[in-house]
């Protein structure tokens, strides 16, 4: 029982799991984005529809909610490039209100600057590039699950959700690697997992693929429900330890944690395709794309200071994670 324990929480470092989100904090200040929204729609706005001056103004901890980011993308954007947009969204009639639903994904966690770089706010920049005025919501709470997802949603911790024309969502991954987690605990103790505690694992593991069907079912009801008019896009999950070299020792042999974590991914990227197709919703191949690039776009790897398994993407990986989003916006 010790020793279950210690691999317990040895699997807990591996992985993100949830924290708290959603305040009325974070909803006045959405509430307060819309006011923002409708007068620039109807010519109200001081600041000629940009909304600039409030861009950073839910730029809090992730625990409280939305972080919005409307009119430029950075201060420290090209400014040419910012000119052009600007002279774009001045075009534009009516704002673009855009949700992003998830867990550390969608929050951009470790991202230097998550405003910029994290997935939705690099779509957001090229929707505004291509001459939309994107409002940008992100509920992004590191570590959540669907089961969180669903309780912020019910909840109203997803204020926008409701006055959304797209929802991105990213959920999934702390549903079901976990168990990965757990087997590679084993490996970093050079332990072979037990028979019994292996199936145990895999047990787990399918269970939770049920857990997440019906929440993922639950969840595009709920949205489609409550604002029947949005586009909703979900992501596929890549493989977060595609390039770590490392043995698990199974009752049947061993396996690289690399083939057991694609695995895992694919069987839930499997159960999202076909909810998404139940429900009329559109994918992002997130997984393909990770799959196929030549750049260096994860964090997990081996080297000479030892095994780092962190799960995310760096920069470039958020940057792919946006571009498949995007050219499946881009599609209609």
């Amino acid at each position: 029982m010790q020793l279950k324990i210690i691999l317990l929480l040895a699997a807990f470092a591996i992985c993100v799991f949830p924290v708290g989100c959603g305040s009325k904090e974070s909803i006045d200040r959405d509430k307060t984005a819309v006011s923002q929204i409708e007068d620039s729609e109807t010519g109200n706005d001081k600041s000629n529809g940009d909304l600039r001056d409030n861009e950073n103004a839910a730029d809090t901890d992730n625990n409280s909610g939305a972080e919005q980011s409307t009119g430029n993308w950075s201060e420290e954007a090209d400014n040419s490039q910012q000119d052009t947009t600007d002279k774009e969204k001045g075009d534009t009639e009516e704002t673009m209100i855009y949700v992003a639903l998830g867990d550390s994904l969608t929050h951009g966690y470790g991202l230097a600057d998550k405003q910029k770089d994290r997935f939705s706010a690099v779509i957001a920049h090229k929707l505004r590039t291509d001459g939309y005025m994107c409002s940008e919501f992100n509920y992004g709470v590191d570590g959540l699950t669907s089961d969180g997802l669903l309780e912020m949603l019910n909840a109203g911790q997803c204020s926008m959700t409701s006055r959304a024309d797209l929802i991105t969502i990213d959920i999934g991954a702390n549903d079901v690697l976990h168990t990965a987690a757990m087997l590679a605990a084993y490996a970093l103790y050079d332990m072979a997992a037990p028979e019994d505690e292996y199936e145990s694992i895999q047990t787990e593991l399918d269970n939770s693929l049920d857990q997440y069907r019906s929440n993922f079912e639950t969840l595009i009801d709920n949205i489609k429900r409550e604002n029947p008019d949005a586009r909703i896009i979900c992501t596929t999950i890549y493989n977060p330890y595609k390039n770590l070299d490392m043995t698990i020792q199974v009752p049947d042999g061993e396996v690289s944690l690399s083939e057991y974590t694609d695995t895992v991914v694919t069987r839930l990227n499997n159960v999202m395709k076909e909810v998404a197709a139940d429900k009329g919703i559109e994918v992002a191949d997130s997984y393909t794309a990770f799959e196929l690039t030549n750049k260096t776009v994860l964090n997990a790897k081996n080297d000479a200071t030892g095994t780092n398994m962190d799960i995310h993407p760096n920069k470039d990986g958020y940057a792919l994670m946006a571009e498949a989003f995007y050219q499946v916006i881009k599609s209609k």
